[in-house]
């Protein structure tokens, strides 16, 4: 479908809408294109791709309610601009048989020393508690006595 649709237009945009959109009614991927009728699509020409993560509204008890600040604002803003902003939207060629999936063109937005901080904590916890729970099974393995299984359960 999509090397149809660019036979005959340009696509100009991409634009990811939040999973929870359609919740309480519907689970659906929906995205925004936006094309330019009837000319062919100029593989020179940069294609605008964005994920909005928060449209400024989030599932509550089965009702989406206001929560937090919405991405869409910054989303238009960078569209009219060509703007890139990490994690969020950016301007890419399109090879023919290429994917529209944004996801594959915007560049991640470079993490903050919380959220470092709290992944690693994570991750220390996580592995601690494996090797503290199977600690004589490793030992046992490790001199060469194989009699004792890893019980993984």
């Amino acid at each position: 479908m999509e090397k149809s649709v660019i036979l005959n237009n340009t696509l100009k945009a991409v634009i990811v809408l939040p999973s929870e959109l359609f919740q309480p009614y519907a689970s659906a991927t929906t995205a925004i294109l936006v094309l330019e009728k009837g000319v062919k699509h100029d593989f020179e020409s940069p294609v605008f791709f964005a994920q909005i993560e928060n449209d400024g509204l989030k599932l509550k008890r089965g009702t989406r309610v206001r929560f937090g600040n919405s991405q869409i604002e910054d989303v238009l803003s960078a569209y009219k601009k060509g703007k890139t902003i990490d994690g969020l939207c950016c301007t890419s060629i399109i090879e023919e048989n290429s994917a529209w999936r944004p996801g594959e063109y915007i560049p991640s937005r470079p993490f903050s020393d919380d959220e470092i901080f709290e992944e690693v904590s994570f991750l220390i916890r996580s592995k601690t508690s494996v090797s503290i729970k199977y600690a004589p099974s490793f030992c046992d393995f490790k001199k060469g006595n194989k009699k004792r299984k890893f019980d993984c359960s």
